[in-house]
């Protein structure tokens, strides 16, 4: 930013023709999303009121809401709320019909940001007497109001003459306030901050209402570097970190525990007891703090926390009963485990252990049948991305955008070992079938292999040229895919280690690919709204499905390979023919974005996962809805069947994972 603060200004002003001042430059550093959001504020001549809000809000297309004083005063109150409900709807067309204008706003972004501002160096200037009123020039020019002082002898003013008027809205930036703090404490030629600066300074108070004062009062350390940078010490950790009585409450937790012989201490690691409580509390809607790193885990042998007398001695309910119960428990067992949204989410093969990673930096491990947490994998330090098991499921693999990606040893929670050479974040991560590979996947645009057992690097693949989002090895692992933001899905001969095909067709950025069940033909789907399926061999495009009005997220094969399934932001998935692109069948029901979907292992199940909050299951054969979970609070990005089809999975950005039995739907089965 100090750097090149100059060139993005006039960038601004001169090549885009802008007015803009130097505090009207935003630096974006990151987001917080949600689907609805109001404010509300007022303002008033007097202090210390006593004042009572009401607002209702059953959607937020309507607001009500009320403000009482105690005392006679007209403030002036302000509120905003998003996002705007609004339809716009094309002439000539009967309100009945759909049409493409009609667009569900749902997604909100607030920013988080950086801004600086630069010092005015003026020259001195000698102020040697003030002028007096009689020393004032005249004020009888054109367009200009008089500067002659008002004599209370010559005029009187009634309080009719006046009207009174709101105060004018003047915008600011709280930022503003500790740029100028910056450069009025410090010989900074250029001031640099954030909000997060602010959250920061201020995390142990009410947040000020007049933030000139309150940083005069607390007086924050400012640091001058050598290019004259200026920006205050702050402590951003302070924002997410515990308060001292957690601390003490894990340690005595830990503490109490260490009298059992069986129990032992893995860095890295945290024990099951505190996943599962912190689940239970957020569960009831009480505050949580982020557990505390390299806490015990419970012993080798892998033993769980046992269940509650009600679920251990389930004598008085029924089987359908007990059923639905699990599925509505599934709130109560270590839901709750990440402290960010899930980014990825995967089984191990022999179905015992689901997988979970987050925006928090952080890797769950659940037992599947029981669905309760077990550890958590503590070690990166950025969002974790993509998560693979190694065949054998003794080990998982991580990738993180901190560069790298970690190996894990399932049972004992112990990082085994560090893989490094990326130069970017790592979005992309797969274990091959027969184990001897790792592949990544980069913001740096390369695909690197890696060797199964002793983890050093085998080759860099190059030829992207933009971040790699996606990789998966075909079933006989002869072939490794990629795709990229660059529009384009590589192939690779993984046993050459050279690229074998490049398929060219898509528009824009692809998100996933799919090998069918013979490795012979592969499916691709793309920002573009479409997907395409072509041969693997030749690169030859066999297919082209333009079946929905918004990019597509997933594009996978049946089981028997016979049909492809598609799912994307408008809300609907369609299954087509693999060999003709013959439509077979739409499944419609989601109001919003569809962000994964999956066939079950047998092929006769569907599910799906989108931004209204819901998980559901579909029929494969005819496409009805068998059943809709709602157990999440916040948009769900995953889903997945265990490989035996036993249980459903789902990661959503709430944080948490909700794991279902699948023998709810048996019946539907035998039918």
């Amino acid at each position: 930013m100090r750097k090149h603060f100059d060139q993005w200004l006039n960038f601004a002003n001169e090549d885009c023709e802008m007015i803009l001042g130097q505090e009207q430059i935003y630096f974006v550093h990151g987001v917080v999303k949600t689907s609805r959001w109001v404010c509300a504020a007022f303002q008033g001549s007097r202090s210390n009121k006593d004042v009572s809000l009401n607002a209702q809000i059953p959607n937020i297309g309507s607001l009500k809401m009320s403000m009482s004083f105690n005392k006679e005063d007209a403030p002036q109150v302000d509120y905003n709320y998003g996002p705007p409900t609004s339809k716009i709807s094309e002439p000539n067309k009967p309100e009945c019909e759909p049409t493409e204008a009609t667009r569900k706003q749902d997604q909100c972004i607030f920013f988080n940001y950086y801004k600086a501002k630069k010092r005015l160096w003026l020259g001195p200037k000698v102020m040697e007497a003030a002028a007096g009123p009689h020393e004032l020039p005249p004020g009888d020019r054109e367009g200009e109001s008089s500067n002659d002082p008002i004599s209370t002898e010559d005029a009187s003013y009634d309080s009719d003459d006046f009207e009174e008027v709101p105060r004018a809205r003047v915008p600011h930036d709280p930022v503003d306030f500790l740029l100028d703090y910056i450069l009025a404490h410090s010989e900074a030629e250029i001031a640099i901050a954030s909000d997060m600066d602010l959250y920061a300074l201020f995390h142990h108070v009410e947040f000020p209402s007049d933030i000139e004062n309150a940083l005069e009062e607390l007086k924050p350390t400012i640091d001058v570097d050598e290019d004259g940078t200026g920006t205050v010490i702050v402590d951003h950790n302070l924002i997410i970190d515990q308060p001292p009585q957690a601390e003490q409450t894990a340690a005595a937790s830990a503490s109490d525990r260490e009298g059992d012989p069986g129990f032992t201490h893995v860095p890295g690691t945290q024990d099951v007891s505190q996943i599962n409580s912190a689940a239970e509390s957020r569960a009831e809607n009480r505050p949580q703090t982020p557990p505390a790193r390299a806490q015990p885990i419970p012993p080798p042998d892998n033993r769980i926390a046992p269940r509650s007398s009600a679920q251990a001695n389930p004598t008085d309910v029924d089987d359908d009963t007990l059923t639905k119960e699990v599925v509505h428990l599934s709130r109560r067992t270590a839901a709750a485990v990440h402290d960010g949204s899930v980014t990825s989410l995967v089984y191990s093969h022999d179905s015992k252990w689901i997988a979970t990673a987050a925006e928090d930096a952080t890797i769950a491990l659940r037992n599947a049948e029981e669905q309760t947490a077990v550890r958590k994998l503590v070690g990166h330090e950025d969002v974790v991305h993509a998560l693979a098991f190694s065949p054998d499921d003794k080990r998982l693999a991580s990738a993180s955008s901190d560069g790298s990606v970690r190996i894990w040893a399932v049972e004992t929670g112990e990082q085994l070992a560090t893989l490094s050479g990326h130069e970017g974040a790592i979005h992309a991560l797969a274990w091959s079938s027969d184990g001897k590979y790792i592949a990544s996947g980069s913001s740096d645009t390369t695909v690197r292999l890696w060797d199964g057992d002793t983890y050093a690097q085998i080759a860099v693949l190059r030829g992207h040229e933009a971040m790699v989002v996606h990789l998966t090895f075909s079933r006989d692992d002869r072939w490794l895919a990629s795709c990229s933001m660059d529009h384009f899905c590589r192939i690779w001969d993984v046993s050459r280690r050279t690229s074998h095909r490049v398929l060219r067709g898509h528009e824009n950025m692809l998100w996933r690919a799919d090998f069918d069940p013979e490795g012979r033909r592969i499916a691709t789907c793309s920002e573009d709204t479409s997907a395409r399926i072509w041969n693997v061999e030749t690169g030859d495009l066999l297919v082209v499905l333009h079946e929905h009005q918004g990019p597509v997220y997933t594009a996978t094969f049946a089981p028997d390979g016979r049909s492809v399934l598609t799912a994307s932001t408008d809300g609907t998935m369609k299954i087509c023919n693999s060999f003709t692109g013959e439509r077979i069948l739409a499944l419609e029901g989601h109001e919003d974005v569809i962000n994964a979907a999956c066939f079950s292992p047998d092929g006769k199940f569907i599910a799906s996962a989108a931004c209204d909050n819901t998980v559901r299951l579909w029929r494969a054969d005819y496409g009805e809805l068998v059943a809709t979970f709602n157990e999440h609070e916040d948009k769900v990005m995953q889903v997945m069947f265990s490989p035996d089809g036993e249980t459903l999975a789902s990661g959503s950005e709430d944080g948490t994972v909700h794991v279902r039995q699948v023998n709810e739907w048996g019946r539907i089965r035998q039918e």
